[in-house]
């Protein structure tokens, strides 16, 4: 699970398969790819973000990119979806589309997205779009912080695995110790066996 101090995960949320190969693409080598996650309609995005099903070890994005049109549930219920939630509303969600609709911008920004960008089909656009993104959000501007009871949480989370690890070593440790005392009362029934049979014959 990454530090929840250092934080740096992007959560896409983009249907188009052939979209996010380029994405992937384009961050080959970056660290963007390496804390890219992705999730491919609305539903998956709210399980991912709420922590539950598959998603119970996901990290907290910091930064939501989002594309409209999607199946299940589209960029644009999702965006109002996760302005309303106590602990999501925080995060920055920069709404990523071919559309350039004035009513989708206008709608979006009503929405309180947080900044709404024209995909582009050109891959040195696209590239440059990408490496503006890093340079403002995690270079240049300050994320909020988790809420408290989120980040209590993931606290909680990431002491409960460090136990769990514990518990398995000293299951391990327990399985082993078992099996050196199985070994050493065999070597006792062997013993045993012996003395009984020189026993046998002298009788």
């Amino acid at each position: 699970m990454h530090s929840i101090e250092n934080n740096k995960t992007i959560l896409l949320v983009e249907d188009n398969l052939a979209q996010i190969r380029l994405v992937q693409e384009i961050l080959k080598g970056t660290e963007m790819l390496r804390n890219l996650a992705v999730v491919r309609n609305g539903i998956d995005a709210m399980t991912y973000l709420r922590n539950e099903g598959e998603y119970t070890r996901a990290s907290r994005p910091a930064i939501v990119l989002l594309d409209l049109n999607m199946p299940k549930k589209d960029g644009r219920e999702l965006l109002a979806e996760i302005k309303i939630d106590p602990n999501l509303k925080s995060i920055p969600v920069l709404v990523l589309t071919t559309s350039n609709k004035q009513d989708d911008v206008r709608w979006c920004y009503d929405s309180h997205a947080n900044c709404y960008i024209r995909k582009s089909g050109n891959l040195e656009s696209l590239f440059n779009c990408f490496q503006k993104i890093e340079r403002f959000w995690f270079d240049t501007a300050t994320l909020p912080p988790f809420p408290k009871q989120m980040k209590a949480n993931q606290q909680r989370i990431e002491k409960l695995e460090s136990e769990n690890n514990l518990l398995q070593q000293e299951n391990y440790q327990l399985k082993e110790e078992i099996q050196d005392v199985k070994n050493q009362l065999q070597q006792v029934e062997h013993k045993l066996d012996l003395i009984l049979d020189m026993l046998q014959n002298k009788l």
